[in-house]
């Protein structure tokens, strides 16, 4: 009998900071990691982490990549990366990768996957591609943290009525839904998963 193979996508990964939910730790899913920010590449030395030094997007190519002043914050958009005062965000090259190829490529739809987003405000495009592409039938659960930003994307639409069909939305904003009190893009709480 084949074991079921368990995956923790971790978008967004920051310094690795965050401790890993228990059900990540102990029912030993394998974690993949994804931080382009240069700043934080040695924090995944010695952990059974497989870390990968770009960001998550729709497509494998170079982009800019903003990072905020006095903070360790950074993201695709500069607008995110601009939200903290007067102060330019750095701006960088990074590599990303295709989310949805890495997924379709890499793993199979019987396995477990546990997809977490915190990629300030660029979860609206990779949501929608994974839509579009059909990777997001590999995912069991999200946990996702949306950041607001100033124009809703075309593509909310999709992503409300794709998560309202299932109950894949686990995690908002990184917390039990029933716990997260932070507001989601249209202004429903995250809490409520857009009104799940």
């Amino acid at each position: 009998m084949n074991k079921t193979r368990k995956f923790f996508l971790d978008g967004g990964a920051n310094d690795c900071h965050q401790d890993y939910d228990p059900k990540i730790i102990n029912d030993q899913f394998e974690i993949h990691a994804f931080e382009p920010n240069p700043i934080f590449s040695s924090s995944f030395k010695d952990k059974n982490i497989k870390y990968y030094q770009y960001a998550l997007w729709i497509k494998n190519e170079k982009r800019k990549f903003y990072l905020e002043p006095n903070t360790v914050g950074s993201s695709l958009l500069r607008v995110r990366a601009k939200r903290t005062g007067n102060e330019e965000p750095q701006e960088i090259e990074v590599e990303c990768i295709d989310l949805a190829d890495f997924i379709i490529s890499k793993f199979k739809k019987k396995d477990v996957i546990i997809l977490r987003l915190d990629i300030e405000g660029a979860e609206y495009s990779v949501l929608d591609h994974l839509i579009d592409t059909g990777a997001v039938d590999y995912i069991n659960e999200f946990w996702i943290e949306f950041h607001p930003i100033k124009k809703n994307p075309p593509c909310i639409k999709k992503i409300e009525s794709y998560f309202k069909k299932g109950n894949k939305l686990k995690h908002g904003n990184g917390l039990p839904l029933a716990s997260s009190k932070r507001r989601g893009p249209t202004g429903e709480g995250a809490n409520s998963g857009w009104g799940l």
